[in-house]
């Protein structure tokens, strides 16, 4: 009769326990010392090697040759308490989930008082610890804490925390872990050789995956493979069938997918998983895995090896390749997206609609506003130009025509400048494109006003000129080359722009770069007090939202000049001026402009004069005006630089 592949193979000395050796180490230096504690607590995951570990410890303490690290196999203590052996006497195994009561433990302590039968020590193995009851573990304190000489106790158990602390701080305390899936692959493969099984390497990984880093159950799985294999032994394909596993083709048409934006591949892979009886919840999962490994591709670079990913080298080299097609940020969103699926699949009852919704969610990223998805798009479009920009050039792309510009009557930023004022270089917007080869016999083009936004303020916006003779304006679309102005003629209107591929004709540029001198104001800063001019009103708002009291030291106020790189703001009041300089209030101005506008000036406050100043304030600075003239709120007023922003009801 064949016994269970776990039961065959159980390990029989402290270095066969494979993914342990934080605790078989230790072990074998305190038995070669002979400094062996009376007291073991081994605690970890199902199937890790607890038991086998307390039985190589037991053996290795009653070998005639011991206490040894390598007990010796021959003598009678050794066969009996092999993997396969028939026991022994004094090693006595108890499962605490029927034999955890005080009675139990009342019990085991009376017999413990007895000397051994035939061994050197009698060895209490009690298996899954956290069964016992309170009342037990406080029967066996007293027998724990000081035992008779010829006394070992091992305990193991999966929920270290259930075992009573006084307990714990009476025992050698040693945790036991998952294993590797990399270890877990070799030991199974080791396992075929030694039964003759052929095998392929992905079918392994996928066996040691599915055991979640338990050698019993990958064990245990492999068993029930083998037993139904065909000619071929174990195979990905058949191994992926009957664990319900996700196939690597699956998965990879799912990548590609998403890489290319695909929904109609996408879905089709989606129809395919739902038809074929996958289990949905463990296609997310395994999606998710594949993920994982992506990321860290990318994040790792070369030292993401084979081993790390837990892949074979054949699909460590097709995952690199499927890493290079995204951006970490793009990745990290679809692990995110994919995660947050998986929890809501758990109870739904309509595991087909959350996938699809998944599978949506990943192709369209801009569906989501967070910074996530906007740093994935910006990704997207920075690879998309990066492979626009490495392509190679099959025909020249021939230029937009750019809409046209209409003149209206009474508009300032639109309005022609005269014969007598050529505009300043500074008072140009951006220059058109710039050919390595001009056409001396294309005309000039005109540069487009354009209009300053509140939230995109643009610096090069046209002046206001002074008030011009209204010219007529032809509004109709002109495709014929506009000949350059003659002297003593006004210039014809150029409504139609031409293509940005036209560069105007030297002897225009540098006539236009000439400044005419009995124009009036500068035309910079003419410019740039237009530009904040426009958008003053929206400026003011934004100081409103930012604080009321600096709202109330602006009321009234509006842009006066702007010379030598100083914007001087004219209020109604002296007082007013005053509380704007002593609360730093034309700093915070300035910050504002530059922060919102992206205008940077200085900016100072002037109180109105004449019929410009405030009518219903006195000037609170008059030397003629005393103090017993004035109101209380007045005196604050002139002595604080204080302002009104309105009356107290009841005062």
């Amino acid at each position: 009769m064949s016994l269970a592949l776990y039961r065959t193979y159980r390990p029989s000395r402290l270095s066969e326990v494979i993914g342990q050796e934080h605790v078989t180490e230790p072990l074998r230096r305190a038995l070669e010392g002979n400094r062996v504690h009376h007291a073991f607590l081994f605690s970890g995951p199902r199937g890790c090697g607890k038991t086998s570990t307390a039985r190589i410890l037991a053996r290795s303490l009653l070998c005639e040759q011991g206490p040894t690290a390598d007990p010796c196999e021959e003598c009678r203590f050794c066969q009996a308490l092999a993997p396969n052996g028939g026991g022994l006497v004094d090693v006595i195994e108890l499962d605490a989930a029927s034999h955890g009561g005080v009675d139990d433990t009342r019990e085991l302590r009376e017999r413990a008082a007895f000397v051994p039968a035939e061994a050197r020590f009698k060895i209490y193995i009690i298996d899954e610890a956290h069964m016992v009851s309170k009342d037990g573990f406080n029967a066996l304190l007293k027998l724990i804490e000081e035992p008779p000489e010829h006394v070992k106790f091992v305990f193991a158990t999966t929920e270290v925390d259930k075992v009573l602390p006084t307990i714990r701080s009476r025992t050698f305390n040693y945790t036991f872990r998952l294993v590797p899936v990399r270890q877990l692959q070799q030991n199974l493969a080791a396992i075929c050789d030694a039964e003759g099984v052929a095998f392929e390497p992905a079918a392994l990984t996928l066996i040691a995956r599915a055991s979640g880093g338990s050698v019993r159950d990958a064990q245990s799985i492999m068993g029930q493979l083998i037993a139904g294999a065909g000619p071929d032994g174990l195979t990905q394909s058949q191994v992926a069938d009957q664990l319900g596993v996700t196939d690597d083709a699956l998965l990879d048409a799912i990548i590609d997918a998403v890489a290319d934006h695909d929904g109609s591949a996408l879905f089709d892979v989606v129809e395919r998983t739902v038809e074929s009886g996958h289990d949905v919840r463990r296609f997310v999962t395994d999606l998710l895995h594949r993920l994982r490994d992506l990321l860290v591709i990318q994040h790792a670079g070369e030292s993401a090896t084979a081993d790390v990913l837990d892949v074979s080298e054949d699909r460590r080299d097709v995952l690199v390749a499927q890493a290079s097609r995204f951006g970490p940020t793009e990745l990290t969103r679809y692990a995110d997206v994919v995660n947050a699926g998986l929890t809501q699949i758990k109870g739904s009852t309509s595991p087909r609609l959350q996938l699809e919704i998944i599978a949506a969610r990943l192709l369209v990223p801009s569906s989501d506003s967070d910074p996530e998805a906007t740093l994935a798009r910006l990704e997207l479009v920075e690879r998309r130009l990066a492979v626009l920009a490495s392509a190679p050039a099959t025909a020249p792309v021939p230029s937009m025509p750019e809409p046209a510009v209409t003149s209206k009557a009474g508009d300032a930023g639109s309005a022609k400048p005269s014969p007598s004022a050529k505009p300043s270089p500074s008072a140009e917007p951006s220059p058109p494109a710039k050919s390595s080869h001009p056409d001396k016999s294309s005309p000039p083009t005109r540069p487009r006003a354009a209009a300053a936004t509140p939230g995109a303020p643009d610096r090069a916006k046209p002046p206001r000129p002074p008030k011009l003779p209204s010219l007529d304006t032809d509004t109709s679309t002109h495709t014929a080359p506009v000949p350059p102005p003659k002297s003593g003629l006004p210039p014809q209107p150029a409504v139609a722009r031409q293509s940005a591929s036209v560069d105007p004709e030297p002897e225009a540029i540098g006539a236009a770069a000439q400044p005419d001198s009995s124009r009036a104001p500068d035309a910079e800063s003419a410019n740039d007090l237009g530009s904040i001019t426009a958008v003053w009103p929206d400026l003011m708002a934004k100081v409103g939202e930012r604080s009321r009291v600096a709202a109330a030291n602006w009321d009234g106020a509006e842009p006066l000049s702007l010379a030598a790189g100083v914007l001087t703001i004219r209020v109604p009041s002296e007082g007013q001026a005053k509380s704007i300089k002593q609360s730093k209030r034309d700093l915070m101005l300035r910050t504002m402009l530059i922060e919102s506008f992206g205008i940077d000036v200085e900016v100072a406050a002037t109180a109105a004069t004449g019929l410009d100043a405030a009518p219903d304030e006195p000037s609170h600075d008059d030397p003629d005006v005393g103090a017993d003239d004035m109101s209380g709120v007045d005196l604050a007023m002139r002595e604080l630089g204080a302002t009104k922003i309105g009356e107290i009801e009841g005062a």
